[in-house]
């Protein structure tokens, strides 16, 4: 191997000086650099790992918010439309109240006015009556005798009271 320019002690030297370069740099320096890529490689695994934790767990808040909010609007158009229906109940409950009131005031003042009706044809009967008899006697007074202005006036009573009985039954 001299021959070729080379010397085996160098060589030698050379190989176990390689051998011991390798051994420090894979003992001091490509473990611990592997150790430090495996652990960023790990972090950053992690990292990525919690993000699509994170983003999956905002799609289920961004879905539950979303579906709180239909029910949300659900219960408010519920009770809308419950405060809508009482109101209209209400309304028409009252309605109905005034118009039975409007009724009974209207049935209460159509009797008042019949019975105040026929309290005056009463005392317009009994005011005729007595002008009429008042006149009859005064007539016949001067033109008949006492048994007959009797008779008369009993007569003409009893037709007067015969009409009464008529108008009172209308």
């Amino acid at each position: 191997m001299e021959g070729l320019g080379i010397n085996p002690v160098q060589l030698g030297a050379q190989l176990i000086n390689v051998g011991v370069l390798l051994f420090v740099l894979h003992k001091f320096v490509y473990k611990p650099l592997n150790r430090l890529l495996d652990e960023r490689k790990s972090e950053i695994e992690k990292g990525l790992k919690l993000s699509s934790e994170m983003t999956e767990k905002e799609a289920q808040l961004l879905t539950n918010a979303e579906k709180q909010d239909k029910n949300a609007a659900k219960e408010r158009q519920k009770i809308i439309s419950e405060a809508t229906n009482e109101a209209k109940l209400s309304a028409s409950k009252i309605l109905d109240e005034a118009r039975t009131k409007a009724k009974n005031i209207t049935t209460d003042a159509q009797h008042q006015a019949k019975q105040y009706k026929l309290k005056l044809d009463k005392q317009s009967q009994d005011e005729v009556t007595k002008r009429a008899t008042e006149l009859a006697n005064k007539a016949l007074t001067q033109l008949l005798d006492k048994n007959t202005r009797a008779k008369l006036t009993q007569a003409q009573i009893k037709k007067i009271q015969g009409r009464k009985i008529g108008l009172v039954s209308r």
